[in-house]
């Protein structure tokens, strides 16, 4: 990595990066209202411990302070480059988006820790109970036949993309930083302040 590389993601700075062309909203997973005045996309993998962590540790927190207040509109963008995350990606596909938010809240909060069979066996499970069975989700040649399965080839071929995970893009600004509770919410905080201001 290129010492200027280093400098700006350990003082934090934002690193000028451009957003690829997303997945289609089918793979992925949203809350909150669309118009409110913050859109943030975190990009994440069902593999990733950082990604399980940040969802259980900060995630509450975050959409009881600023989702549930229609502050912010937080979307996760699975970036496939795994076979878990695929995998989630075909069952995300499969379902409407208050059971999106369900299956994702289930499969990370147990996810900590757990094999890649465990974790697929979940994702099973759990589409049984939405009445939507994937019996030949661990089946790599079913896989590939799937729409998932090629909108994973064309988003990670792009020129441009997200390589690493948990990353956030806030109104279209990727950030280098590492998120958690103190880098969101200062950043929200700053994009608020205008609306704050108003308020009083």
């Amino acid at each position: 990595m290129k010492m200027t590389h280093l400098l700006i993601l350990f003082l934090g700075l934002t690193l000028p990066l451009f957003p690829s062309e997303k997945l289609d909203s089918c793979y992925q997973v949203s809350f909150g209202d669309p118009s409110a005045p913050i859109h943030i996309v975190e990009y994440f993998s069902f593999s990733c411990p950082q990604c399980i962590r940040l969802f259980n540790r900060d995630f509450q927190k975050i959409n009881q302070e600023y989702i549930e207040q229609n502050k912010v509109h937080w979307t996760f963008h699975p970036l496939p480059m795994d076979l878990p995350t695929l995998q989630g990606m075909h069952c995300l596909a499969n379902l409407q988006n208050h059971e999106k938010q369900l299956f994702f809240k289930t499969i990370l909060s147990e996810a900590q820790g757990i094999s890649t069979r465990l974790l697929v066996a979940m994702m099973k499970k759990a589409m049984e109970v939405f009445s939507t069975p994937l019996s030949d989700l661990s089946d790599p040649e079913y896989l590939k036949q799937t729409k998932a399965f090629q909108a994973a080839f064309d988003y990670i071929n792009q020129e441009r993309q997200v390589h690493e995970v948990p990353m956030i893009e806030i109104d279209g600004q990727i950030y280098s930083s590492f998120p958690d509770w103190d880098f969101i919410h200062r950043e929200i905080e700053l994009r608020l302040q205008p609306c704050n201001a108003e308020a009083t």
